[in-house]
């Protein structure tokens, strides 16, 4: 499984007395249903258990996640035969349900018992008993299975047959997917994938896998696949309710990637009216990074001024240049004639302050000298993110400070703030609907879009996106083409080069492309970077 597929879920930051509960009912010999599930107000996890024996109350035991596990004491408890749950807490539910063990199924009784089930409910589940451990190393195969299940949000049911002493478990593919994902499931493990069946056989105390009866079941036939093989198909298409939401809010990254260090703020910059104090201090931190990156100055603000420095210096005018501002921020940039390029900005910005130069005899007014600025451009940005300067630039942020164009439009403050502590929920709540398009403006667009649908992995790059959206961009369906766009598809008969591209306030986030691998085979692939990863302030 790729590093863009493998999926974190949820219930692997299960707290040891919930995961102890949960593999305990499955343990216990009785048959077995469990559901993972979200909605507005988190994630529900069901596990319930049917008794084998007239006259015993089945069992559930239900925990929830809104940002930490726990039981839900209300939801479990014993079940009726007409439905009715008595609540209790999870602790009593599994002890009713040790009380009523199928004797087939403990070792040190077997089948010279002469009661139907053996009352195990005072040895102690985690402290190292005998008979719970014989037990549990028994049935290990199958808990297991279908604990995995559960954590990748699959339906799934266990049953058990004394007379033929044989456990199965079926399942079906989450319903959260979509039919091209579903596609894409098929095609990587080369069948239809949308129930699946696990099934062992008792043996000598030992359940043993069957492998002939476990693999993809459509209308009532097995089609046997390898266990290991179907188990990567349930990871593989895990629900997408299943995966982990506070790790991906926290990393802001859509797949969890090493994302290099930065002090840039990693919550949103209010507006502000810094003292003198705290200006200085900027002002100062600004001055020894320059300082320390080769820059001169500051310099007065001026074109002339900084022109008759070069000049006098007798240095190129091509390089870099620091601009401070009257609040203690910054801006780093390139250009071929720094002078001209400041008249630029003095237009766009009425605080600057003062201005540090650097320059780059080495670059011309070539393509390639242009090139050679802006790839040390894009190092000064990330060193001075990475000394904690306020920087306004846009491309190569982390995350870029100032007033938003469109966001405080379309989502309330308070909204974002709720956002930024869990993106990943607050999108998956988010019931806006998408922003219509005229008929002109989709038409123009018709004949790339038709021509990228034909791509192979044309659902591959539609899942990435998806994914990136639903996780590290607020409220998506809401913010379309005010805040972000796919944009760039490419011109039909087009086979290299850039395929698309996701730009976030007018900068470019993600791109993917073809990239040619040079080596005999002549292999095309497409590869897609992730250009920066999205702080919270737009």
């Amino acid at each position: 499984m790729s590093d863009i597929e493998k999926r974190v879920f949820l219930m692997e930051s299960l707290p040891e007395e919930i995961g102890i509960a949960f593999f305990a009912l499955f343990c216990s010999g009785w048959s077995s249903r469990a559901h993972l599930s979200a909605d507005g107000s988190g994630i529900r996890v069901a596990v319930r258990v049917d008794s084998p024996f007239g006259g015993v109350d089945d069992s559930i035991v239900v925990a929830t996640y809104d940002g930490a596990w726990k039981f839900d004491d209300e939801a479990s408890g014993l079940v009726s035969s007409d439905g009715e749950v008595t609540p209790r807490e999870a602790a009593a539910v599994v002890d009713h349900v040790f009380r009523h063990i199928p004797a087939w199924l403990v070792p040190e009784v077997g089948t010279e018992c002469s009661h139907e089930f053996v009352d195990l409910h005072d040895r102690p589940l985690d402290e190292g008993d005998p008979v719970i451990d014989a037990m549990g190393e028994q049935f290990e195969p199958v808990a297991t299975t279908m604990f995995r299940m559960l954590m990748a949000g699959w339906d799934a049911t266990l049953s058990l047959d004394s007379d033929y002493g044989c456990a199965s478990i079926s399942a079906l593919v989450p319903g959260d997917l979509d039919d091209e994902f579903r596609r894409i499931v098929d095609e990587a493990f080369g069948t239809e994938l949308r129930s699946i069946r696990f099934r062992w056989l008792l043996q000598d105390g030992k359940w043993s896998a069957d492998p002939a009866q476990t693999g993809s079941v459509r209308d009532g036939v097995i089609e046997a696949i390898g266990f290991d093989e179907l188990l990567d198909a349930v990871a593989f298409a895990g629900a997408n309710c299943a995966m982990e939401p506070t790790p991906l809010s926290g990393r802001w990254h859509s797949a969890g990637a090493t994302t290099p260090s930065s002090h840039v703020p990693v919550s949103v910059l209010e507006a502000e009216d810094p003292s003198p104090s705290v200006v200085a201090d900027r002002l100062r931190r600004i001055g020894e990074w320059a300082v320390s990156h080769g820059f001169s100055g500051p310099l007065e603000p001026s074109p002339g001024d900084v022109a008759r420095y070069i000049d006098r210096e007798r240095e190129s005018r091509a390089g870099y240049y620091v601009l401070q501002f009257t609040d203690g921020q910054c801006y780093v940039g390139e250009s071929i004639d720094i002078p001209e390029r400041l008249k630029q900005h003095r237009t766009r910005f009425q605080d600057i302050d003062g201005v540090w130069v650097r320059t780059d005899s080495t670059a011309t007014r070539s393509i390639l000298g242009k090139r050679h600025l802006r790839l040390h451009e894009k190092e000064l940005i990330h060193a001075a993110q990475n000394a904690g300067l306020l920087a306004r630039n846009i491309n190569e942020m982390a995350t870029m400070i100032g007033v938003s164009k469109y966001l405080d439009d379309l989502v309330p403050s308070d909204e974002q703030r709720q956002w930024l502590e869990a993106p990943d929920l607050l999108n998956s709540k988010d019931g806006s609907e998408r922003p219509v398009f005229s008929e002109d403006r989709l038409a123009r667009m018709e004949d790339r879009f038709r021509y990228f649908r034909t791509r192979v992995d044309a659902a591959q790059i539609e899942r990435i996106i998806g994914h990136y959206l639903k996780r590290c961009v607020p409220f998506p369906a809401r913010t379309e083409h005010h805040c972000w766009a796919i944009s760039c598809l490419t011109a039909p008969g087009k086979r290299q080069g850039r395929i698309s591209c996701l730009t976030i306030a007018m900068t470019e986030t993600m791109r993917f492309s073809h990239q040619r691998v040079t080596d005999d085979s002549k292999d095309i692939r497409t590869v897609w970077r992730e250009k920066r990863t999205w702080g919270p302030a737009w």
